[in-house]
This record gives structure tokens, C-alpha cells and sequence, in this order.
């Protein structure tokens, strides 16, 4: 499966009183059924992982990501690619 974007509208609010340096984050299900993600600024891209995703909630509570769990599955449910989507509704049963 190829990287997909994962945008993050909520975290760039340009009228932020903490405006946030830049960057992409991209998802990509291995052949395994492992995630990788991918931090990607103007500089340069890290991948993270493979993580199963029941694994992802935690790490992404981590740097440099640092989201809050429930606006990264909010941003996933969001998201108009299926399999992100799913992944989201999947996640936040284990919130639930």
C-alpha cells in the first residue's frame, strides 16, 4: 500500500496563540498489517514503526507527533480515504 496524507487541519491554525512548525504526517499499512508513519517537515521524512495498530495510539502521544489520542482518531474518522477511516473507527472502539 502506498503513503497516504493524513491531514491535520486543526493543528494549523495560523491564528494560534502557539503556531506549530510545519509538517506532513503520512500513513502506510505494511504487506503485514503493520503501520509505518511518516513526519515529514520541509527538511526531511521519518518513518516510525511498523506498529500494530493498537500500538499506534500510544506512539503517537510521543514526540514529535505529541497529538492527544482522540484528535488523531478524530483526524482519521475525517479522513476521506477508506482505509484511514476505518483504521479510525477501529481505533477509537479501543478508547471506547
Amino acid at each position: 500500500m502506498k503513503k497516504k496524507l493524513l491531514f491535520l487541519e486543526s493543528y494549523f491554525d495560523f491564528d494560534s496563540l502557539f503556531p506549530m512548525e510545519y509538517f506532513e504526517m503520512y500513513l502506510r499499512e505494511t504487506a503485514s498489517g503493520y503501520w509505518l508513519v511518516y513526519y515529514t517537515t520541509d527538511r526531511n521524512e521519518t518513518s516510525y514503526g511498523p506498529y500494530h495498530e493498537n500500538e499506534l495510539l500510544e506512539r503517537i502521544k510521543l514526540g514529535p507527533f505529541f497529538f492527544e489520542e482522540i484528535v488523531f482518531v478524530y483526524h482519521l474518522i475525517e479522513n476521506k480515504d477508506p482505509d484511514l477511516h476505518q483504521l479510525g473507527i477501529r481505533l477509537l472502539k479501543n478508547l471506547i
